[in-house]
Protein backbone atom coordinates (compact mmCIF):
# COMPACT_ATOMS: atom_id res chain seq x y z
CA UNK A 1 0.00 0.00 0.00
CA UNK A 2 2.95 2.64 0.38
CA UNK A 3 3.73 2.21 -3.19
CA UNK A 4 -0.44 2.87 -3.92
CA UNK A 5 0.17 6.16 -1.30
CA UNK A 6 2.65 7.23 -3.38
CA UNK A 7 1.32 7.04 -6.42
CA UNK A 8 -1.61 8.73 -5.78
CA UNK A 9 -0.02 11.99 -4.59
CA UNK A 10 2.42 12.02 -7.41
CA UNK A 11 -1.02 11.77 -9.49
CA UNK A 12 -2.68 14.22 -7.39
CA UNK A 13 0.68 16.93 -8.27
CA UNK A 14 0.63 15.98 -11.94
CA UNK A 15 -3.13 16.94 -12.32
CA UNK A 16 -2.75 19.91 -10.63
CA UNK A 17 -0.74 21.17 -12.80
CA UNK A 18 -2.03 19.56 -16.13
CA UNK A 19 -4.63 21.36 -18.07
CA UNK A 20 -7.72 18.80 -18.59
CA UNK A 21 -7.49 19.07 -22.26
CA UNK A 22 -3.63 17.79 -22.31
CA UNK A 23 -3.79 13.97 -23.25
CA UNK A 24 -1.75 13.12 -20.22
CA UNK A 25 -4.69 14.36 -18.16
CA UNK A 26 -6.75 10.54 -19.01
CA UNK A 27 -3.84 8.92 -17.97
CA UNK A 28 -2.96 10.82 -14.93
CA UNK A 29 -6.64 10.69 -13.84
CA UNK A 30 -6.77 6.85 -14.73
CA UNK A 31 -3.49 6.19 -12.48
CA UNK A 32 -4.95 8.23 -9.51
CA UNK A 33 -8.28 6.15 -9.76
CA UNK A 34 -6.19 2.85 -10.04
CA UNK A 35 -4.50 3.78 -6.28
CA UNK A 36 -7.32 5.08 -4.59
CA UNK A 37 -8.94 2.08 -5.25
CA UNK A 38 -5.88 0.04 -4.60
CA UNK A 39 -6.06 1.85 -0.81
CA UNK A 40 -9.24 1.17 -0.42
CA UNK A 41 -9.40 -2.58 -0.89
CA UNK A 42 -5.86 -2.82 1.04
CA UNK A 43 -7.94 -0.90 3.86
CA UNK A 44 -10.96 -3.11 3.36
CA UNK A 45 -8.72 -6.44 3.32
CA UNK A 46 -7.17 -5.25 6.69
CA UNK A 47 -10.27 -4.59 8.42
CA UNK A 48 -10.98 -7.56 7.73
CA UNK A 49 -8.51 -9.82 9.08
CA UNK A 50 -8.65 -7.77 12.32
CA UNK A 51 -12.25 -9.01 12.15
CA UNK A 52 -10.87 -12.31 11.94
CA UNK A 53 -8.82 -12.17 15.25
Amino acid sequence: MPRDVETRDAARNVLADLSRLSPAYGLYSEVLRHAEKNIARSLEEGAAMDDEV
